[in-house]
């Protein structure tokens, strides 16, 4: 539920760990914060390509990426090594298609032909931000600012969104406010119903529409 950075779901059969390994499978596998697969494809909310090195930056997307990932000769061999944490090249997996959302993803489940996602509102923007830009960016008002607010909205505080989407394009079909954020992987659909358990200690049951 802390969310460790060094910590999160993968969908593959190697994963190192150490400073300068964990990051490693998140460069040549799907892997994110949580997952969703179907026959073909994995569904996850993860560190953009840039961020999955030795980094304070944490930037998240979600994405849709093929469960076979094509590898040649060459990007095999790199990814073998990098299970050693012998090299520290970047390696970009073959995705279907990725977006920014605007909440950050707590919980998600496949529902049919739809993707449900939930979490509370994304306040904090961190793309560009590089380790040495930290003292100059944590004295900046505005950056205190949606610190500030980030740590609310984790902190329950700002209500989020329970949001369907077309996993195919990864469009947005449906947004749905919520007075709580989800517990962490607190979705699951059964029997055409949508159950959604909340910070506040609730759990929500929500129809076909």
């Amino acid at each position: 539920d802390e969310w460790w950075h060094r910590t999160y779901w993968n969908y593959g059969s190697v994963f190192t760990g150490g400073h300068d390994g964990y990051y490693q499978a998140g460069r040549f596998t799907p892997s994110g914060r949580i997952l969703v697969h179907d026959g073909d494809n994995v569904y996850g909310y993860c560190r953009k390509d840039s961020y999955y090195r030795w980094i304070s930056t944490i930037d998240y997307h979600m994405f849709s990426a093929p469960k076979v990932q094509k590898l040649g000769p060459e990007q095999t061999e790199m990814a073998l090594k990098r299970s050693n944490n012998k090299v520290r090249q970047s390696y970009h997996l073959t995705m279907n298609w990725t977006d920014e959302i605007p909440i950050q993803l707590r919980a998600m489940a496949g529902a049919g032909k739809n993707l449900l996602i939930a979490g509370p509102p994304e306040e904090l923007e961190e793309s560009g931000i590089e380790n040495t830009d930290l003292p100059k960016i944590v004295s900046d008002p505005e950056y205190i600012k949606q610190i500030n607010a980030q740590q609310l909205s984790e902190d329950g505080k700002l209500g989020g969104s329970l949001i369907v989407m077309n996993p195919k394009s990864g469009k947005i079909l449906k947004s749905t406010k919520l007075d709580s954020p989800p517990v962490f992987d607190g979705l699951s659909v059964a029997n055409g119903q949508v159950f959604l358990s909340t910070l506040d200690g609730k759990v929500s049951c929500y129809g076909s529409n």
